[in-house]
């Protein structure tokens, strides 16, 4: 955890950019599950998705071309 960036004292245009950092994507891997088995959480989590949705597929293709690239 103390490679984790403070989320607080980050400036909103710099959020985005921690989804390129390993250790923020570790978390998030390891933490997904629990986050949909919280009401509290699941719902702001989808919401997001839902509202983003051209943004989401574009993260996720790239993120996938990223891995695929190995195999060319």
């Amino acid at each position: 955890m103390d490679r984790i960036p403070d989320v607080g004292e980050l400036d909103d245009h710099e959020l985005p950019g921690l989804m390129e950092d390993f250790h923020v994507r570790e978390v998030l891997h390891v933490t997904y599950g629990s986050v949909l088995n919280q009401d509290q959480l699941r719902a702001p989590l989808f919401d997001t998705l839902r509202g983003n949705e051209e943004e989401y597929t574009r993260v996720v293709e790239a993120h996938f071309d990223r891995h695929l690239d190995s195999f060319k």
